[in-house]
């Protein structure tokens, strides 16, 4: 009896060492393949295909946003992943397999996706934004000429925002974090509105805006 105990103490204790609550991949937006992100920062697409947030604990499809419960390794960077999930107003639970085969690629349910955010290895002279949204400018290496300042692309814009407005409907109203987090909510709502992109369609619920191009019965900030 007692050697069947231990033996199921053990199992036990190497499940929970195995599961986390959280991706292990970075925050930022995924796409099929690099020229969807370029097209999505363009304004040609107007979604995000998959999108992690709140250190790998929050995930967004299209048409859902979820929760992370589980995530359990089943061998070398291959993880098996419980959710809990918000989709039609209605909650439900979802699992899928992630496989992460580097720092820019991943695979959900066999299906390849592209970080839009994370450089590579190779591109060390680009030096780009990695994922986490931050509200610091860059300081400028030089002098540059007029108008050649280049443009935050949306995606980043969009990160910020939600990480803003998730600060900002969480905190406390008389809290000074939770009004600087509303405030610099509003401050990106209003840059995205003014590069023509809009919250929310007319007939749609709260649950279900999203940002994306504006257009027809599209909600203006």
């Amino acid at each position: 009896m007692k050697t069947v105990l231990s033996t199921l103490s053990l199992v036990v204790g190497t499940t929970t060492a195995n599961a986390t609550d959280a991706l292990p991949i970075a925050d930022g937006a995924y796409m099929r393949s690099a020229d969807y992100c370029e097209q999505f920062r363009q304004g040609k697409l107007d979604f995000i295909e998959f999108s992690v947030s709140k250190g790998g604990h929050y995930y967004e499809f299209p048409e859902s946003g979820c929760v992370v419960a589980t995530v359990k390794l089943l061998r070398t960077n291959r993880y098996a992943v419980d959710a809990d999930c918000m989709e039609g107003g209605e909650h439900s639970q979802q699992s899928f397999i992630l496989d992460v085969e580097g720092a820019r690629s991943v695979r959900i349910d066999g299906m390849k996706l592209t970080s839009c955010d994370v450089t590579a290895p190779t591109e060390k002279k680009a030096s780009r934004e990695v994922p986490l949204p931050s509200f610091s400018a860059r300081r400028s290496q030089g002098p540059s000429p007029a108008g050649a300042k280049k443009a935050t692309p949306p995606t980043k814009l969009i990160r910020q925002w939600q990480v803003a407005n998730e600060n900002c409907r969480g905190g406390s109203g008389d809290d000074p974090q939770t009004e600087k987090a509303c405030n610099a909510r509003d401050a990106l709502a209003r840059r995205l509105e003014a590069a023509k992109w809009c919250y929310g369609k007319n007939g749609q619920s709260g649950y279900q805006y999203r940002w994306h191009r504006c257009g027809k019965g599209s909600i203006h900030f």
